[in-house]
């Protein structure tokens, strides 16, 4: 399985940049449970969209609050427990794939989270 580069933010701490194999098994170890996909839509068309994942109990479970993210320009809700970013790229019958973040993908990261 190919290895791509995502980026990890645990609650108090920066980001990490990390290679993993890009499997639900593998989210599911880094966030600590079972994964929600938050989507973040490309500003422009030379952006790639990319993928939040965190733990979908992370709420229930009482998981430390991380990073903000603005849903609109009127709110801001704190995701809780480890964050992972990844890339992410549609096939030919529009089903969405995890990918790895590019150097572009990066900045545009620690635009929207901080380093």
């Amino acid at each position: 399985m190919e290895i791509i580069t995502a980026v990890i933010y645990r609650p108090g701490q920066r980001g990490e940049i990390i290679k993993i194999e890009p499997t639900l098994e593998k989210l599911q170890e880094l966030v600590g449970g079972y994964v929600q996909v938050i989507r973040i839509a490309p500003e422009s068309r030379e952006e790639n969209p990319l993928m939040v994942i965190v733990n979908e109990e992370g709420r229930l479970k009482g998981l430390q609050r991380n990073r903000p993210l603005a849903i609109n320009d009127y709110s801001v809700e704190y995701l809780v427990g480890p964050i992972v970013i990844t890339g992410e790229w549609k096939d030919v019958e529009d089903e969405t794939h995890i990918k790895g973040l590019t150097s572009a993908d990066l900045h545009k990261v620690i635009e929207i989270f901080g380093a």
